[in-house]
């Protein structure tokens, strides 16, 4: 084919060469074309060998697909998965089915890699389907099983603020919607780390994973102060928790207002108690007599009403002693009473 067109456009210009443009005195046009042809320019024979098909287009074959998803941490709202992807034909798209619906396009190269976010693919926990098509409509399917995305941050749930400077400890749930993970408490410049193992609990899909974290005051300063605890997620989710957090070394102090050293008290008598503690907070007071558990009473000024009836005659030490909101007891105090019993009047006479 290409040789003839090559023999067309010589002829063409030997034309060209060979017109002439005579004028008469008329003034009439004539012109005389010349063609010589010899037997070399007689147009080739054709035959159906002589056509060669042009390439066809490279078939659309299924892409090959390879989706990589760590078993530890679980995905996390910046957290991704890694879906790679080549074919000959070129990408076309990816198309991945968890909670959300997530359509990630190609350039059209021969190979991609697509990384969907945790945020990108919604939280659950289940099968993540994943669709990659080749230009020219070939496509390649994968899935993979329980698979975990974590958007939930986690929580601190407080016991007692308020505690002694020894004997006791400062208690705190972490917990998260899948998989909880490490505390931090931060007090008086002190830092308290709880890690847990990695690793799925139990309730993983059924109920929140919580762990009781359990710090010895003795690690702590003896201060009242702004704390902050600290909860991290296996998945990366944060919750920052802050309170005020006491830790009361200095007992309370306790003194008898009501009865004085040496009364004597009868029937119904009135017993008053001072409680005093450094700290704002309730302060408890609990009363004894001569060893023996009377009542209970609320300071920072208790009242009591005794019936000395109910108590045995003589001599009695009344004991009061002043526990403050984190516990610590005061060195108690005593006052000495002499309880009188009311004589009975004698039976009637028959």
């Amino acid at each position: 084919m290409q040789a003839l067109a090559r023999r067309t456009l010589g002829r063409l210009a030997t034309l060209a060469a060979l017109a002439g443009v005579v004028a008469t005195q008329s003034g009439c046009l004539e012109i005389a074309l010349i063609l010589a042809f010899d037997d070399e320019d007689e147009p080739d024979e054709w035959s159906d060998d002589d056509w060669v098909e042009p390439e066809p287009p490279p078939a659309s074959e299924p892409p090959e697909v390879d989706v990589v998803v760590a078993d530890w941490p679980p995905i996390g709202p910046d957290g991704t998965l890694t879906v790679s992807a080549t074919s000959i034909s070129g990408i076309e798209s990816a198309e991945l089915q968890f909670l959300n619906q997530v359509t990630l396009l190609s350039t059209g190269l021969t190979t991609a890699v697509f990384e969907p976010t945790g945020l990108e693919l919604g939280e659950g926990l289940g099968r993540l389907d994943v669709l990659v098509t080749a230009v020219g409509g070939a496509w390649t399917r994968r899935a993979v099983d329980d698979l975990l995305v974590d958007l939930t941050p986690p929580v601190a749930v407080l016991g007692p603020t308020t505690l002694p400077a020894s004997g006791a400890t400062f208690d705190f749930w972490m917990g998260d919607a899948w998989v909880v993970s490490s505390a931090r408490l931060e007090f008086g410049g002190a830092v308290v780390e709880e890690v847990l193992p990695e690793g799925y609990p139990d309730t993983l899909g059924v109920s929140w994973d919580y762990s009781l974290v359990r710090i010895d005051v003795g690690l702590l300063p003896a201060v009242t102060d702004v704390a902050t605890v600290t909860i991290t997620d296996a998945a990366g989710n944060v919750a920052v928790e802050e309170f005020t957090l006491s830790i009361d070394g200095v007992p309370p102090s306790s003194s008898f207002v009501l009865p004085e050293a040496g009364d004597v008290v009868n029937e119904t008598f009135t017993v008053v108690v001072d409680a005093f503690d450094a700290l704002p907070g309730p302060v408890v007071v609990e009363l004894s007599a001569g060893g023996t558990f009377l009542a209970t009473g609320m300071g920072p000024r208790a009242t009591f009403l005794l019936d000395a009836e109910e108590l045995p005659a003589g001599a009695i030490d009344l004991e009061a002693v002043a526990i403050d909101e984190a516990g610590n007891r005061s060195a108690p105090a005593r006052v000495a009473v002499i309880v009188e019993h009311t004589e009975e009047p004698p039976p009637p006479e028959e």
